[in-house]
């Protein structure tokens, strides 16, 4: 079964105290970044202290490294594809190429993909990205870098379009999609404002950038108890298959909803081992 991932908490690389508190506040995964959070001349120490981490740290991590197309993205995909990091995420994920390329360096690895949609030529190429590779996990938002490249206000409505998108790409083949940080870490109403827009509109997780925000988000990834009682009499009917046509509560159930039902008892089976 595919990992269950609601949050994903983003760490600088270059401030290897904060690596271990990050992981201590329990996201589902901690990203640790070597792109926009480290700066130019700090990069190849970002890069050697996110390796000598991962070497010792024994839990699943994912590192965002700089665009393939630069030569900090090609030094850091090979410092790092030997360690076999849990998830690779290529920031600025623009073109098929970039996933080939991150493949043929992650080939002798368990490593799996994380695409960063955040330009427009990338939203252009989405599609075809998410299909491009079984390594690819999921695709993530990056909507700083799109609003900023597309001239608009970096909020829910003027980013609907682009999100929207995104769902139909990442839905079509299986992946996660992961929503864009809220900056204003410390509006917990706003957040939560968010977090329920990206869930209701198909996203599977949101990423985080302070650790005060993961409670809102695990709550608001989490299915409500009606849901999940739904789930329950579903799944309770249709047994061990996946097919099958019959009534719950006045619906009628088929394939599609007795695997999303399936989905929903995993997922707050997840959430109640916090």
């Amino acid at each position: 079964m595919k990992p269950i991932i609601r949050s994903i908490l983003f760490v600088p690389g270059s401030r290897p105290d904060r690596f271990q508190k990050a992981v201590d506040a329990e996201p589902d995964l901690v990203c640790i970044d070597l792109e926009d959070a480290v700066l130019g001349e700090d990069k190849a120490e970002a890069r050697e202290h996110v390796s000598k981490f991962i070497a010792q740290y024994q839990q699943p991590i994912c590192v965002r490294i700089n665009p393939l197309s630069t030569t900090f993205g090609q030094a850091d995909i090979r410092a790092l594809a030997p360690l076999n990091p849990a998830f690779i995420m290529l920031a600025k994920c623009e073109t098929l190429d970039d996933i080939h390329h991150a493949e043929q360096h992650l080939s002798k690895t368990d490593s799996l993909i994380i695409g960063q949609i955040e330009t427009p030529l990338g939203l252009e190429h989405a599609k075809e990205i998410a299909k491009a590779s079984k390594r690819l996990f999921a695709l993530s938002f990056g909507a700083a870098d799109m609003a900023d490249a597309l001239g608009c206000d970096n909020t829910w409505q003027s980013l609907l379009f682009i999100r929207s998108q995104l769902v139909l790409a990442a839905k079509a083949n299986g992946l996660d999609l992961i929503d864009a940080p809220f900056i204003d870490f410390k509006n917990e109403q706003a957040l939560a404002e968010e977090t329920t827009q990206a869930r209701s509109l198909g996203f599977t997780s949101k990423a985080a950038i302070h650790p005060s925000q993961l409670d809102t988000i695990h709550q608001y990834f989490m299915p409500t108890v009606n849901q999940i009682e739904f789930a329950k009499a579903v799944i309770e009917q249709a047994g061990d298959s996946d097919d099958g046509l019959f009534v719950v509560d006045g619906k009628m159930i088929d394939k599609p909803i007795i695997i999303s039902a399936r989905k929903t008892l995993a997922i707050a089976k997840f959430n109640n081992k916090e």
